[in-house]
């Protein structure tokens, strides 16, 4: 009985470590920062669990290790094109990705990033796999440029289309079985197709609603949907009988404040209970979770921005973290926060979160007011409360995550720039001096560590003039504090 008691204690530590992982700093990461898109930042679950991919920069895509928490690869994603959807396959092998402004569809390798395949077709916004992983459905919206819209198949293997249907589609999923596709067509109908032709096989009206969204529940028995009134003003979860269409029970989502804000439903995967993501403005979206049997309302999670499915087990759910909106722009993370599927506490971080954005709005906040830059300090001030008022972080934890890693990221940056210097390495006391001057001042920039600072770079400027070598480290010292904050180094240039 010891043994046993033992072994379960063992292995609830095992669990608790793969679902509570700390973030991993990269504050200064120049390529993910914040995101600056009017879009949701997206993120896609792997169907064993072990995957999560998260879009940074709007436009590109990083794959995380969800047992380790650390990066896999990243891809090249759509050039400068916004993503607006990406799946794994059902194996986890690939990626497939889209851009609604793009004209291919990308499938990705997810162990090297590389580009597999690309399927040329504009204005795609949604896509999903079939369950044996050979073929895509993308649905597609762009009539403004004269494409029309509609919905199509693709062989995933060779990337040939197989059939397409025309008509406004604003949902497609496959069946479980993946015989049935299930379409949310012009929001009057949702419409079961055969998925080997697109014919429609039976159609359910909405009878003067607005369907929003429909998915199978995880057995294939059932369709849940969600409709607007736009007599009433109500917004509705129905449930319907596959095999007949007919509706089995109702019930209203309430506490919303604007119309058509219910999005992304889905069932959780032992089909007990049904997830809709909440909008009610940016600092306030919410979950409600739903037994689909009942209609009763089981939960309701506020504060969190979108949730994207369940983990394999069941026991967590995974949201998109935050969307701060400061002077009409947007700023999001590159991450994926895990929830625990019962009390909606927050168990895990997969990639860059609160704590990231909080070091990073930190160090901007002390180098803004150093430089009196009135703006940037209500701006990161700003930052910096959003996330603390929602209780992602506390200001104390910001704090003590930035210093217990500006010194290793300073000595990482030195060390990226060395590389890339065009006179080679320092001698090892001014590569020294150099790492140590800047996390200084990074950790408290006043006049005299600035004064300290600006005397090392003289010092190594009036070297450089006389000693090549000893010219590496002015260049690495001017690139290295550049790298940290673009206000500093414009000064430090002039």
């Amino acid at each position: 009985m010891k043994k046993l008691i033992t072994t379960l204690i063992l292995l609830a530590g095992i669990v608790l470590n793969v679902f509570a992982q700390q973030e991993i700093p990269m504050f200064f990461d120049s390529e993910l920062g914040f995101l600056t898109s009017n879009n949701y930042s997206r993120i896609a679950y792997s169907q064993d669990g072990s995957k999560i991919a998260t879009v940074f920069n709007s436009c590109k895509i990083i794959i995380w290790n969800v047992a380790t928490g650390r990066e896999i690869t990243r891809t090249d994603g759509h050039g400068n094109r916004s993503i607006s959807n990406m799946i794994f396959s059902p194996n986890g092998r690939q990626l497939v990705s889209c851009s609604d402004s793009d004209s291919n569809i990308k499938i990705w390798d997810t162990t090297n990033g590389a580009l597999i395949r690309d399927i040329g077709q504009r204005g795609v916004m949604g896509i999903s796999f079939s369950p044996d992983g050979n073929r895509i459905i993308g649905r597609y919206f762009d009539s403004g440029l004269g494409i029309g819209n509609g919905l199509k198949a693709w062989n995933a293997l060779n990337g040939s289309e197989i059939w397409s249907i025309t008509g406004r589609i604003f949902s497609a999923t496959f069946s479980p079985d993946g015989r049935q596709i299930l379409v949310n067509f012009d929001e009057t109908s949702i419409r079961i197709l055969d998925a080997t032709n697109g014919q429609t096989l039976k159609t359910i009206n909405s009878n003067g609603k607005y369907f929003s969204e429909a998915v199978f529940s995880p057995n294939g028995r059932f369709i849940a949907s969600t409709d607007w009134d736009k007599e009433t003003d109500v917004e509705t979860i129905r449930i319907f009988n596959t095999e007949t269409g007919q509706e089995i029970i109702s019930f209203p989502v309430s506490n919303i404040n604007h119309l058509h804000n219910l999005s992304n439903l889905f069932y959780s995967l032992d089909g007990r209970q049904l997830l809709i993501n909440v909008g009610r403005g940016i600092a306030e979206n919410g979950i409600k979770i739903f037994n689909p049997e009942t209609g009763q309302e089981l939960r309701n999670i506020n504060n969190v921005s979108y949730c994207v499915g369940y983990s394999s087990d069941g026991r967590s759910i995974v949201t998109n973290l935050l969307r701060v909106s400061l002077e009409k722009n947007f700023y999001g993370s590159s991450c994926a926060l895990l929830l625990d599927a019962a009390t909606g506490r927050k168990v895990g971080v997969i990639g860059y979160g609160p704590l990231n954005i909080g070091a990073k709005a930190f160090a901007d906040l002390q180098i803004a007011r150093f430089l009196n830059d009135a703006a940037a300090v209500s701006r990161n001030e700003a930052i910096l409360k959003f996330i603390t008022d929602r209780r992602n972080v506390t200001c104390a934890e910001v704090e003590t995550f930035y210093k217990d890693n500006i010194g290793r990221f300073v000595s990482d940056i030195v060390d990226e720039n060395i590389a890339k210097s065009r006179f080679g390495t320092p001698v090892a006391d001014d590569l020294v001096n150099i790492k140590n001057v800047i996390t200084q001042f990074m950790l408290n920039p006043t006049q005299e560590s600035f004064r300290v600072l600006y005397q090392s770079f003289r010092r190594y400027f009036a070297l450089s003039v006389n000693n090549d070598r000893n010219g590496a480290a002015m260049d690495v010292f001017i690139y290295s504090v550049y790298s940290f904050n673009l206000a500093l180094g414009a000064r430090l240039l002039s």
